[in-house]
Formats: C-alpha cells, sequence, structure tokens
C-alpha cells in the first residue's frame, strides 16, 4: 500500500488512477438544447470535497 498526496492508503497499482478532482472535473451551465456544445459556460471546481468529501 502507497500513501498519496492527501494522506489516503492506496494500492500500488492503483496509485496510476489517483488525481486530483479539482484538476478533471468540469462543470457546465445549461438553459437550452444549443449550450450542450458551448464550451464558453463550462468552469472548473475551486473546490470539491463537498462533492466528494475529503
Amino acid at each position: 500500500m502507497d500513501i498519496n498526496e492527501q494522506g489516503f492508503l492506496l494500492p500500488a497499482p492503483l496509485r496510476i488512477f489517483d488525481c486530483s478532482a479539482n484538476e478533471v472535473i468540469s462543470f457546465k451551465l445549461i438553459q437550452s438544447e444549443k449550450d450542450l456544445n458551448n464550451e464558453e459556460n463550462e468552469f472548473a471546481p475551486e473546490f470539491t470535497h463537498q462533492i466528494f468529501g475529503e
């Protein structure tokens, strides 16, 4: 077992899947169907611990 950057124990083979949620998640505000392909409505969260816990 290895300890990741956040201090959690991970089996060594799973370390390749360890990443920061702040870096890989984006949100998009959608009001109509045309907004689905509009990347200007997309933004990255500043914090994700409210969604995933710490």
